[in-house]
């Protein structure tokens, strides 16, 4: 994954670190945001690797933002986490284009090969 940038949309500053640290040593390029409008405007100018949208952020929040990406002309693989995924989460992301979910206590080579898994099925 190097080289590559992905988007990340938390407002959780330990979340942050973790990707950071995780994600650092493969020399990805991060960008960190913690507002979903400023997302979406980021990827109207510049398409992204991948995405990493928390859904934790607010659930009202996050499927706006979900359905807001799938409106935009450059399709951008997005792999949502959350401290704990219920079938309710699961369902809601996936109808919103989400291509995978991960727990927020990932093991770091879950992370990139859900990612790569998810820039592979780029539409």
């Amino acid at each position: 994954m190097k080289g590559k940038n992905i988007l990340v949309v938390t407002d959780d500053s330990e979340f942050i670190d973790k990707i950071k640290n995780e994600l650092g040593r493969d020399k990805v390029a991060l960008t960190c945001v913690k507002d979903g409008q400023v997302a979406i405007e980021m990827v109207s100018v510049e398409c992204y690797y991948a995405m990493i949208v928390d859904i934790d952020l607010s659930p009202v929040l996050s499927y706006d933002l979900l359905y807001k990406l799938g409106l935009l002309p450059c399709s951008v693989p997005i792999v949502a986490v959350a401290g704990k995924i219920t079938a309710d989460n699961v369902i809601l992301a996936y109808d919103f284009g989400v291509m995978d979910m991960i727990v927020k206590n990932f093991d770091p080579g879950e992370l990139v090969a859900v990612l790569n898994k998810a820039a592979s099925l780029r539409v």
